[in-house]
């Protein structure tokens, strides 16, 4: 959805309370943790007998004298070390994933010791999408009535946001290191195998911190989204001690467990997922064929987003088809919930009665009926101008009383969206007085005034903090100010030089005046043209026969024709 408000969906953080399968506490942990970080000096025998009696990872056939020997610090202690302690495998555990990993070793062991237990998507953090929490939740059965395409997403915003990213990539690569140990212990030409056998046993115990619990928290989640049809075969696969055997054994199929997992959720995801499994399934395999657990731990992330996803899909396709029903139940609903609120006394209902009671004297009310005996109509004109004046208000926080808790985001939007149109308009007032006291009747145009609106909002950034920024906002009305004078006056000034020019290619052409002494009258031509002395008319183009006429009517008529003779001329000259 666009613009959804608060996000309706988190993730629930999952407390680490899960047994590692070894005997090491978290105190044990810490301790570790810090004799690693100060190069183990707490465990130097230890560390000196283990290192003392390394032997090559990998035996090489090549027997040159310059060929490099791989060691391994998981070989059998001496005799005097028979018994060992939870902390001294989890060391040395440490110790391992260090020389396997290279480089990214250090960042490894410390996720392989801080990060959470659990994955994280759960089975307890997805359970806030069931239809049960769904119907009683108050902030969605409120947020329903104002948004049409309302609907659950990751929360991916907040203060926690860094922290949640922080804790998931610690998770998955703590994941990556322990399946390096599955490897490692597990392979049967690994030097691992000649350890004692209730030293390795120690080992197994030790590196199974996270694999068990993620497949545990894979079949409850495929539980929630299948029926029950297809419930007992997910228990049947997802047999985790028979999973965890076959990890130990060498013989797990992760490459058949993805393709079986591809079909289960095809069959119950939208359509429009299948190319999310289909990238899963080729993670998996990729991963399988290049002995990669990189790629293998992707393919569980990946799996894992699915799960979620399709999770979202289904709370989501409920809400659509609940929406009306929701809607219509809404007045019931919240005032049985905050009834209860009130009861428990969860809500405070005075601060709400003084805050009313405070703005209820500027409203002309008469206040001598009180509060609960005042008119509907005078109750919720009071409502409006107090809830108007808060809004309004210049305060840096928005004061209003607990009741408003549903509404507290869409309020906190609308008072932000009121304050920064109200600046707008100071602001482009401002553009005009300035441009109208440097240029007498020159405004400023409509296009200048959104320009800097556009502009304003750039500079207040999205706090819209505009009281920070008040001398960038004068120096920004300054420069609108001068761009637009300027262009005003480049356009005077074209315009002068396009008359000059106009002037100066097209001058102006004289007109040849009438006979001087020569008198013209309208009557006496208008005469002359309608009809002769026979009362014929006399054609305009044969003056001459105008002069041939004789007595005064003729003078009459020469003088007529000769002014005739000049309005012709003149307008040849015009011509």
């Amino acid at each position: 959805m666009s613009a959804p408000g608060p996000a309706l969906y988190a993730h629930v953080p999952t407390s680490d309370t899960h047994s590692s399968g070894s005997d090491a506490d978290q105190s044990s942990v810490e301790e570790v943790e810090s004799s690693y970080r100060r190069g183990c000096k707490k465990s130097t025998t230890l560390r000196s007998r283990a290192w003392k009696h390394v032997v090559p990872l990998r035996e090489r056939s090549s027997r040159s004298a310059q060929a490099v020997q791989h060691t391994d610090p998981l070989r059998s202690f001496t005799p005097d070390k028979l018994h060992l302690t939870g902390k001294d495998v989890l060391l040395q555990l440490c110790l391992l994933i260090k020389h396997l990993q290279g480089s990214q070793g250090p960042h490894m062991v410390h996720c392989f010791l801080n990060a959470t237990l659990s994955p994280p998507i759960t089975s307890e953090s997805l359970s806030e999408l069931d239809i049960v929490r769904i119907i009683n939740n108050p902030k969605l059965r409120h947020d329903v009535n104002f948004d049409r395409e309302l609907s659950f997403r990751p929360n991916l915003e907040g203060p926690n946001r860094k922290e949640k990213f922080r804790a998931a990539d610690e998770y998955w690569t703590a994941l990556t290191a322990e399946l390096t140990l599955y490897t490692h212990l597990f392979d049967g030409s690994s030097s691992a195998c000649q350890v004692q056998e209730q030293h390795r046993g120690l080992y197994i115990a030790g590196s199974r911190k996270r694999v068990p619990l993620l497949f545990e928290t894979l079949r409850d989640i495929l539980k929630t989204l299948v029926p029950e049809r297809d419930q007992p075969r997910i228990e049947e696969v997802l047999d985790v001690p028979m999973l965890m055997q076959q990890f130990e054994k060498g013989v797990c199929d992760l490459a058949g467990l993805s393709q079986w997992l591809a079909q289960l959720l095809k069959a119950h995801c939208a359509p429009i997922r299948d190319r999310m499994v289909d990238h899963m399934v080729k993670q998996f395999m990729t991963g399988i064929e290049d002995s990669s657990q990189i790629r293998v731990v992707k393919g569980l992330q990946e799996l894992f987003a699915i799960l979620e996803t399709m999770k979202l899909d289904v709370a989501n396709h409920q809400i659509r088809h609940l929406r009306g029903l929701l809607i219509e139940d809404t007045v019931h609903f919240e005032q049985k919930y905050h009834l209860h609120q009130i009861a428990r006394r969860r809500t405070d209902i005075d601060d709400s009665r003084s805050w009313f009671a405070q703005h209820e004297s500027s409203c002309s009310i008469n206040v001598s009926v009180g509060l609960d005996n005042a008119p509907a109509s005078d109750q919720t004109r009071v409502f409006t101008s107090a809830l108007l004046q808060t809004l309004l208000s210049s305060d840096s926080g928005l004061n209003l009383p607990a009741t408003f808790a549903l509404d507290l985001d869409r309020l906190s939007t609308l008072r932000s969206d009121l304050h920064d149109i109200i600046y707008e308009e100071i602001c482009c007032e401002i553009l005009s007085l300035v441009i109208s006291h440097m240029q007498h009747g020159v405004e400023a145009l409509s296009s200048e005034k959104q320009a800097l609106r556009g502009r304003l909002l750039d500079i207040v950034g999205s706090a819209r903090t505009w009281a920070r920024h008040v001398a960038n906002i004068a120096a920004e009305i300054t420069c609108c100010t001068l761009l637009f004078l300027f262009l005003f006056l480049f356009l005077f000034l074209f315009l002068f030089l396009f008359l000059v020019l106009f002037h100066a290619l097209f001058p102006k052409r004289k007109v040849a005046p009438f006979v001087a002494g020569e008198k013209v009258e309208g009557r006496q031509i208008s005469r002359v043209l309608s009809t002769d002395q026979s009362g014929a008319g006399v054609p305009l183009h044969e003056p001459t026969a105008w002069k041939q006429g004789e007595g005064s009517d003729g003078h009459a008529r020469f003088r007529a024709a000769r002014a005739i003779d000049c309005v012709r001329r003149r307008l040849r000259w015009v011509r």
